[in-house]
C-alpha cells in the first residue's frame, strides 16, 4: 500500500472516534494528532525513511488508539469481576501494558513474564521458581486476578494455573483466530461457562496485531532462581525503533483517567459502544499488513528449547515405545504362524472330492501315512486320467528354472491338498520328468498357494523342489511359478 493509502486508514480511525457516541475519546484524538505532527521520519527522504514514517503513523493512528480503547474496556470489565491484579503477558502486551498503566496508575498491573512454552513446560515439570514469581505478583487472591493477552486461546494459561494452583484467574483476550466461543479448546470453554473468560474480536488473524506489538526481547523459555531465561531476539531491534519511540511519546501525553480517591463505576460505561468501536479499528489492521512485514517475517510458533534432561527423557520414551511396537509385532507373527491357513482352492463343480479336512500334520512314516491312503484314493483315481493333460505343460517349465524365486513356503501340512501331494503317484512321475530334463531334484512337492502364503496369487500351482548341492551350491530350495494358462492346466490335471 502507498503512503496516501496508509494515511487514509489513519483518517478512518479518527473518523470512527469522532462518530462514536462516547464523549471520552476527545483526549485520545488530541494525542493522535500531536504524535503525528512530531513524526521525525521525513516522508520524502527515500524508501526506507518513507517506511519508517508510515510505521510511526501506524502506531499513533491505529495501534495506540486500539490499545487505548481496549484499556478502558478492560478496566471496567475487571471492575465488574472485582479484579485487583492485572497480568499483561509478555511479549505481545509490551505496548498495551504501558498504555494501561499510564491510564490507571493506581492498579496492581504487571508486565508478566510468560509464554506458551513457559506455561507448557512449567505444567509438565513443576517449576518452584516460576510459581513463586507468579505468587509474588498477586495482590490478594488468584481469582481476583485477570490475565491479559493480545491474541490466542488462553489454553496453556488455564492449563498451568489449573494444575499448579488448583484455581485459575480471569482471562481477557483482545482477539482470536476462532470464529466463536464454541471453537475454543475445551478448557477455555469450561471457564467461559464459568464467566471467567472473554474475547473481544473473533475471526481475526494474529500476525498483524502481533507485529504492531513486537517487543525488544526474546521468547521466554524458562524461569530460574536468577529470573527469566529468554531466547535471543529473532529480528533486528533497529527495525522497531519507530514503533517503540512513537508509543513512548504517545503514552507520555496520557493523563491518568482515575485516581484511588475516585472509585470506578462500571455502570456508567457503555460496553457495547466501546466494543463496536474496537471492531472498526481492528478491521483496519486486519485488512492491511503492517509496514514492518517488509523487514520481518512473522514466526507462527516459537521453537521449544529443551535442556539435556528433557532430551534424555524424550529419547528414553521413544526407545520404550519402539520396543513395545517390536514386541507387539513379534506376538502377531507368532500368532499368525501358529494359526493354520486353509487352502483357497475351489474344486471343479463337476467333482466333489471326499477328503477329510482334519488331517494330522507331520506325517513321517509309512505306518502313519497308511490310514490316510484310503481317504486319498477317491481323489487319486480322479487325478490319474488327467496326467496326459499335464505332459504338454511340463516342457515349458524348464526355461523358467533360471528365473526361480527364493524358497517358497508350501501350504500347511494339515491341508487335504498336502496329503494328496504326499500320496499321489504323480509325484514320482514329476521326479522322473525333472531327471529327464537334467535338473535332478532330490524331491518334488506340488502345492497350491492362497492369498496369505507366498506367492500371494489365488489358484496358483507351483513345483517346489530341492536341487542337488553340486549344481546349486548357493541355493537350498527353489520354486517354479508357471504362467496363468499353464497353472490352470496343471491345476485341472491335479484337482479335477
Amino acid at each position: 500500500m502507498n503512503n496516501s493509502g496508509k494515511l487514509a486508514l489513519i483518517d478512518d480511525v479518527i473518523h470512527y472516534l469522532q462518530a462514536s457516541k462516547l464523549p471520552i475519546w476527545s483526549e485520545l484524538m488530541k494525542i493522535i494528532k500531536k504524535s503525528s505532527q512530531v513524526n521525525p521520519y521525513l516522508i520524502n527522504g527515500g524508501e526506507e525513511a518513507n517506511n519508517y514514517h508510515l510505521m510511526w503513523e501506524e502506531q499513533c493512528g491505529i495501534n495506540f488508539p486500539l490499545l487505548y480503547v481496549a484499556s478502558l474496556y478492560l478496566y471496567y470489565y475487571a471492575a465488574e469481576k472485582n479484579c485487583d491484579t492485572f497480568l499483561f503477558a509478555t511479549r505481545d502486551c509490551c505496548h498495551w501494558f504501558k498504555v494501561f498503566k499510564k491510564l490507571f496508575p493506581h492498579t496492581n498491573s504487571h508486565y508478566f513474564h510468560c509464554s506458551r512454552n513457559m506455561f507448557e513446560k512449567a505444567k509438565k515439570q513443576r517449576n518452584p521458581h516460576f510459581k513463586s514469581y507468579v505468587t509474588s505478583l498477586i495482590k490478594t487472591d488468584l481469582e481476583r486476578t485477570i490475565f491479559v493477552d493480545i491474541h490466542g486461546t488462553a489454553k496453556r494459561a488455564f492449563g498451568y494455573f489449573e494444575k499448579e494452583f488448583k484455581r485459575v484467574p480471569h482471562c481477557f483476550l483482545l482477539s482470536a483466530t476462532l470464529r466463536n466461543y464454541s471453537h475454543f479448546p475445551s478448557i477455555t470453554r469450561k471457564y467461559y461457562n464459568q464467566k471467567k473468560f472473554v474475547n473481544l474480536i473473533f475471526d481475526a488473524r494474529g500476525s498483524p496485531i502481533e507485529m504492531l506489538n513486537y517487543d525488544i526481547q526474546g521468547t521466554l523459555q524458562n524461569y530460574t532462581e536468577k529470573g527469566p531465561n529468554r531466547d535471543p531476539m529473532e529480528y533486528s531491534m533497529n527495525r522497531l525503533e519507530a514503533y517503540h519511540t512513537c508509543i513512548d511519546h504517545s503514552v507520555s501525553q496520557i493523563k491518568p483517567s482515575f485516581s484511588q480517591k475516585k472509585p470506578m463505576n462500571p455502570s456508567t460505561f457503555d460496553f457495547h459502544e466501546c466494543l463496536a468501536l474496537l471492531k472498526k479499528i481492528y478491521r483496519v489492521i486486519q485488512d492491511n499488513k503492517p509496514v514492518i512485514s517488509i523487514y520481518i517475517m512473522h514466526p507462527g510458533r516459537h521453537e521449544k528449547v529443551h535442556d539435556n534432561n528433557d532430551k534424555r527423557l524424550e529419547k528414553e520414551r521413544k526407545e520404550k515405545q519402539k520396543e513395545r511396537r517390536r514386541r507387539h509385532s513379534e506376538r502377531e507373527q507368532q500368532q499368525k504362524i501358529s494359526q493354520p491357513q486353509p487352502s483357497r482352492h475351489q474344486p471343479s463343480p463337476n467333482v466333489t472330492p471326499n477328503v477329510t479336512p482334519n488331517v494330522t500334520p507331520n506325517v513321517t512314516s509309512s505306518s502313519q501315512i497308511q490310514p490316510y491312503v484310503s481317504q486319498a484314493e477317491p481323489v487319486l483315481s480322479q487325478i490319474q486320467p488327467s496326467v496326459s493333460r499335464v505332459e504338454p505343460v511340463l516342457p515349458q517349465i524348464q526355461p523358467s528354472v533360471s528365473r526361480a524365486e527364493p524358497a517358497l513356503s508350501p501350504i500347511p501340512p494339515q491341508s487335504p491338498v498336502s496329503i494328496v501331494h504326499q500320496l499321489t503317484p504323480q509325484k514320482n512321475f514329476f521326479e522322473k520328468r525333472w531327471k529327464d530334463t537334467g535338473s535332478q531334484p532330490s524331491h518334488v512337492d506340488i502345492w497350491a498357494s492362497n492369498t496369505e502364503s507366498t506367492p500371494p496369487q489365488k489358484n496358483v500351482i507351483c513345483l517346489d523342489y530341492t536341487p542337488p548341492k553340486k549344481s546349486y551350491d548357493n541355493l537350498n530350495t527353489g520354486g517354479i511359478q508357471l504362467p496363468q494358462k499353464q497353472m490352470m492346466s496343471l491345476q485341472e490335471a491335479l484337482f479335477v
